[in-house]
């Protein structure tokens, strides 16, 4: 018997609220121990990410190259529970993304 796939899903990171002088801002983001994203014009930027904890910071960037690092966000990556519409919940293949903040 061979080993089911290891689940990934696309979780959308969000940069909102932040304002400069000097525009344009540019944001991206990282896993805790990993590489930073590509900068991005836009707030949203997606990564994959396995089924686990992880801990993702962002980073905004003006213009002038000041920039701004957030305090890192708690995100657990866990597998749904689907319903099978008898009541009984049986696994799925889809994974849900929960980010507790404190």
């Amino acid at each position: 018997s061979g080993q089911a796939p290891a689940l990934v899903d696309t979780i959308t990171c969000a940069c909102a609220g932040w304002s400069a002088d000097e525009l344009p801002m540019t944001h991206s983001v990282r896993v805790e121990g990993g590489e930073w994203s590509s900068p991005s014009f836009r707030g949203d930027m997606e990564v994959l990410l396995l089924e686990g904890s992880f801990r993702i910071v962002g980073r905004v960037t003006d213009a002038a190259g000041g920039e701004t690092v957030t305090p890192p966000q708690a995100l657990s990556v866990v597998p749904l529970a689907v319903s099978s519409g008898n009541g009984s919940v049986v696994g799925g293949g889809a994974l849900d993304a929960t980010e507790p903040l404190p």
